[in-house]
């Protein structure tokens, strides 16, 4: 992977936290509903879906940081593919929930999630055997997705200070 691959992944990571900041503030001023009645979660869907795709760069940059050096390159790759597959996935997911007016496929987010936490766990903790970001932000990779994982929702917002670090840090390395 290129050296602007690490760098567009650094930017996506930041935005995706700026963005994961927004959805966290629309949700706690009028939390959304299972059914979508009003312009505001509409946005929050929108918001939620370009957050969860910033994230999938943000791992593709993360996973070519990793493929730079030659230590655990195939298990970063799975973990990278997992991650952003499940919020790939999850994106998709918002996407449709967002054509049809309300949530839906709950089951399948859900099974979304899973993939999203064994692929983000397993990168976690790829970062703090190779040390290639800064200690605290693999530990947030593999403790910080479980804080807001529930039925309804699978929108990780407190991995968001993970998500601007990880993109800070790769764009200073370059």
């Amino acid at each position: 992977m290129s050296l602007r691959a690490v760098k567009i992944g650094g930017l996506a990571g930041v935005l995706a936290g700026i963005l994961f900041l927004i959805v966290v503030v629309i949700d706690q001023v009028a939390p959304v509903e299972v059914v979508y009645d009003s312009p505001n979660e509409y946005v929050h869907s929108a918001v939620s879906m370009v957050a969860f795709l910033a994230v999938v760069a943000a791992v593709v940059g993360v996973w070519a940081l990793k493929s730079r050096t030659s230590q655990l390159r195939r298990l970063a790759a799975v973990g990278a593919w997992m991650a952003g597959l499940g919020y790939g996935f999850v994106a998709l997911l918002n996407a449709i929930n967002l054509i049809q007016g309300e949530r839906s496929l709950n089951t399948v987010r859900l099974g979304a999630a899973l993939v999203m936490l064994i692929g983000t766990v397993i990168l976690g903790v790829i970062v703090l055997v190779t040390r290639l970001l800064p200690w605290w932000c693999g530990v947030l990779m593999i403790i910080a997705f479980r804080w807001d994982i529930s039925p309804m929702r699978c929108s990780p917002a407190p991995r968001t200070s993970c998500t601007c670090c990880c993109g800070a840090r790769s764009v200073s390395l370059c």
